[in-house]
């Protein structure tokens, strides 16, 4: 798997404000992370949480530690779906009091992947034991937490089922739909490929193949450097930028061809070539060239 963000854990009052973003494993989001920034905030008297995931899921065993430590905060437990809720990550759902998708969320069930060594033919006995009782955990916080029965969600599982968030609310698995768009989390396709899933939504396809969103920032910073604007500069700002060069560069062109003695009207429609075209203007002797057109 890609490499993860850390949590971004922040505390207001009695209520810790945590963002969990990207797979859960032992290279990041891991348990023991979350358990040490959880023993801070529970020292510090907080009591409720609201976590917001976007995630493609990982490690069974890491989420559910985390999910211990969820259950260890006293007061109210809320989750907020990001654009990406699968896996492992959408077991973590079950854990909390309330569940909130964003309008986009695309959410996804299927059976546990357990990675296991054998050194004996008895631990393929054990290793199966193992499995069956994970499976079965799996399928009992699904229905606890949605209006299906056990034998439906074992179903869903076999089929690797994907659910959006009008599926999740009819279904029970969510309380409530926000009127608002989540991000997909970077490398999200590539993440849940390597999670061996198989039918990849188109909804998650096309936005796992859009520029990561660590790769759109850095590409807007290099632009507003050009631009002689700050790293954090707004759109309107950039727009302004634009339309100012733009500008100059329409006068520039105007007062080359007054230069020439082109009348008015002729460096007019220099401007409008220049303006459609943006080509780069020339002078050759006693002509303006403006991309293939040469004008005395």
């Amino acid at each position: 798997m890609s490499e993860k963000q850390s949590y971004i854990i922040n505390a207001k009052g009695n209520k810790a404000s945590i963002s969990i973003v990207g797979g859960f494993g032992w290279w990041k989001n891991n348990s023991e992370q979350f358990t040490n920034k959880v023993d801070e905030l529970i020292n510090a008297g907080i009591e409720d949480v609201e976590v917001y995931l976007n995630s493609p899921g990982g490690s069974m065993f890491e989420a559910n530690e985390i999910a211990n430590q969820i259950l260890r905060f006293k007061g109210t437990k809320k989750v907020v779906l990001g654009a990406l809720v699968a896996s492992a990550a959408s077991y973590l759902t079950t854990y909390f009091n309330e569940v909130v998708a964003s309008n986009n969320t695309q959410w996804m069930m299927h059976n546990p992947i357990l990675l296991a060594e054998f050194t004996k033919v008895a631990d393929f006995d054990s290793k199966k034991a193992m499995y069956t009782n994970l499976r079965n955990d799996v399928i009992k916080r699904y229905v606890n937490r949605s209006t299906h029965k056990k034998t439906a969600i074992s179903d869903m599982l076999d089929a690797e089922t994907w659910l959006n968030a009008d599926q999740l609310k009819a279904q029970g698995f969510v309380d409530s739909v926000l009127n608002e768009n989540g991000d997909m989390p970077d490398n999200a396709v590539d993440d849940l490929k390597a999670l061996n899933v198989g039918n990849i939504p188109d909804a998650v396809m096309l936005s796992g193949s859009q520029p990561p969103k660590t790769q759109t920032k850095t590409h807007m910073e290099k632009v507003n450097k050009a631009l002689g604007l700050p790293e954090n500069a707004t759109e309107e700002q950039v727009v302004s930028a634009i339309e100012a060069l733009e500008n100059t560069a329409k006068k520039a062109v105007t007062k080359i061809a007054e230069s020439k003695g082109i009348s008015a009207e002729k460096a007019e429609e220099i401007v409008i070539q220049y303006e459609s075209l943006t080509d780069k203007v020339e002078v050759e002797g006693d002509f303006l060239v403006v991309g293939d057109k040469r004008i005395k």
